[in-house]
């Protein structure tokens, strides 16, 4: 028996076809991983970057969202799983392709969670009910931080941080001239979900915590705004010209910036060449959320980088 699904008409006027698939259990840790714990976490940290990685296979017609979902009316239960959907403009196209999109998702997830089991959705009702829990009143998205950095210039300001905040004017500082579009990266976090869990069994009201994925292939014109970063970092990291003209020898701390920066764009770029993401972060719940569970999303996804 095959997976239920939702078929819909999207508003790019092609058709769509959504399938869930849900956590149905987790087994004991092996006694032999709880006496190692940090085997235990690498290990399960590259197996689920392995999983992500192997979405990038998809056409971008596939998208994938995990959903944490909990309802206080349940108090001891919170649902996880995924919802799938593959789009084409025939409707017999856009079927075969999730049922190719099923067995692909589901088998990664089996050899990937060596700890947890995941069993196809297959009823109709259940679906539509993990679809749409509930009414989505309020919903809050979390960012990835972004900034103009100056290559020639300090900045005085200091930045917003935390999550409950909406996201600045991306401003140059006032006399510069060589600015730096930085995306600062989510570092993958070495915890685990418990404390995300935790807070969501503490709210009053149901929420649903949205990851989606999304693969992505670079344009040109990525690839050139991308490598013309590198080419301002090398440059600043060498040498600049001062407001009169004159070649001057870059100061030790805007160059050792232009440095960073150039490492990091660099490992960015060749990240984004192997395998690109849209990704969309959500929180949504019929009341205003919480800002401790803001926070606690945005914690639990990304490490902090400034340690």
């Amino acid at each position: 028996m095959q997976s239920a699904r939702v078929i819909k008409n999207t508003d790019s006027q092609e058709v769509a076809v959504v399938f869930a698939i849900r956590l149905h259990s987790m087994h004991i840790t092996p006694l032999e991983e709880r006496h190692n714990y940090e085997f235990f976490v690498k290990n399960l940290l590259t197996r689920q970057m392995d999983f992500i990685h192997a979405l990038h296979e998809l056409p971008p017609s596939c998208a994938v969202e995990l959903r944490y979902l909990y309802d206080p009316r349940q108090p001891n239960t919170l649902s996880i799983y995924f919802l799938a959907q593959a789009s084409h403009s025939k409707r017999a196209a856009a079927l075969k392709q999730a049922a190719e999109l099923e067995h692909y998702l589901l088998h990664l997830l089996m050899v990937n969670n060596h700890l947890h089991e995941f069993h196809l959705v297959k009823n109709a009702r259940q679906l539509r009910s993990l679809s749409q829990p509930f009414a989505f009143r309020h919903i809050v998205e979390i960012h990835r931080r972004e900034d103009l950095i100056s290559l020639d210039t300090v900045r005085f300001k200091p930045k917003r941080l935390g999550f409950l905040h909406g996201p600045e004017e991306v401003r140059l500082p006032t006399g510069s001239s060589s600015p730096v579009y930085y995306v600062f990266p989510y570092f993958p976090h070495s915890g685990n979900m418990e404390r995300l869990c935790n807070m969501l069994s503490l709210q009053p009201h149901p929420c649903l915590v949205s990851i989606c994925l999304r693969p992505y292939r670079l344009t040109l014109a990525d690839e050139n705004f991308l490598t013309e970063r590198l080419k301002v970092c090398e440059k600043y990291a060498q040498l600049t010209l001062d407001g009169h003209g004159e070649v001057r020898i870059m100061e030790a701390y805007l160059k050792n910036q232009a440095q960073a920066l150039h490492k990091e764009c660099d490992k960015e770029y060749l990240q984004l060449l192997d395998a690109a993401f849209l990704i969309k972060v959500q929180l949504a719940s019929t009341h205003p959320l919480r800002p401790e569970l803001i926070n606690m999303v945005g914690t639990t996804i990304t490490e902090h980088s400034g340690v």
